[in-house]
């Protein structure tokens, strides 16, 4: 008479694990290890020249958008520079208008692009720079 002691297992493994079978895992039977190690490292060395280059993205376009950010304040800040001296023109000039005008001018202030507005020429200097320009080439007529 063959007598077999049957144990339950009371741990919460009563079913066998699923075993995986790895032979038809890899499309290559015979890779190699250097070669597998290899192929792993340069997966790896991928990932993170592509984390890198987003990366660069990423702060190239925060970039941009600081700069075109700037640019929309300090032309809006033109907008107003230029509203309120003709306003002040209009009204006549005050300690604390001239004090706002001067506080504008120095946030917005570029040589170049404000040089008109120092002086207080504001439509005089698009008509000089634009004879400026068909003097200097007079051969080239441009409408604009």
């Amino acid at each position: 008479m063959d007598i077999r002691i049957i144990m339950w297992s009371f741990e919460g493994d009563y079913r066998r694990k699923p075993q995986q079978r790895l032979g038809g895992a890899s499309k290559t039977r015979n890779i190699e290890r250097s070669d597998l190690l290899n192929q792993l490292k340069a997966d790896r060395e991928e990932r993170e020249r592509q984390r890198r280059r987003e990366a660069a993205a990423v702060t190239l376009q925060a970039w941009a958008r600081g700069v075109l950010s700037q640019r929309r304040t300090k032309l809006d800040l033109r907008y107003q520079y230029d509203s309120y001296l003709a306003l002040t023109k209009a009204q006549g000039i005050s300690e604390g208008s001239a004090i706002r005008l001067i506080a504008l001018l120095i946030r917005i202030f570029h040589p170049q692009e404000d040089s008109d507005r120092l002086r207080g020429k504001l439509a005089n200097g698009n008509i000089k720079k634009k004879k400026a320009h068909l003097i200097a080439s007079p051969l080239t007529v441009k409408d604009s």
